[in-house]
């Protein structure tokens, strides 16, 4: 199988278990789903991507499994078929997917001491993420069933 896969999807397969082997995967993406869809959130990118079925699994294997894998025992797995791994190579690569920056400090209790005045200063950006408790109902977000495109 791994013939069919040129040598950029190969590539970023290799990247993928290699951050998967060494713990970095688990904070570059969120995996949820609605009734009708599954979906990824990408930490780095904050993008929303569709995914399938069989991507999903590709994608919750990837994120959920803690046991070390090899590239040969991933192509070998029954579940994923070459075109899902294909595709979601290519997604991974025109979207530049997984590729958080790595944490620079871990922030201690006296932190808080100055986060009035590193808000007030400093700020550069805020990022919102879902939560666990994220129901996908409010009637402003694009994944609740009845969003109405304006």
């Amino acid at each position: 199988m791994s013939n069919n896969l040129i040598d950029e999807e190969r590539n970023e397969l290799i990247r993928c278990i290699n951050m998967h082997n060494d713990g970095t995967i688990y904070r570059q993406g969120k995996l949820f789903s609605t009734d009708q869809n599954y979906y990824l959130y990408d930490v780095g990118t904050g993008k929303v991507i569709i995914l399938d079925n069989t991507t999903y699994t590709i994608v919750y294997d990837l994120l959920n499994i803690r046991n070390k894998v090899t590239y040969e025992n991933f192509l070998l797995n029954d579940k994923y078929s070459l075109q899902a791994l294909k595709e979601l190579m290519q997604i991974f690569i025109t979207e530049s997917l997984f590729q958080a920056y790595p944490i620079d400090k871990l922030y201690n209790s006296s932190h808080y001491e100055f986060l009035e005045d590193e808000i007030n200063n400093n700020l550069q950006q805020i990022i919102l993420e879902l939560t666990e408790k994220c129901n996908l109902r409010c009637e402003y977000c694009v994944y609740q069933s009845n969003y109405k495109i304006c």
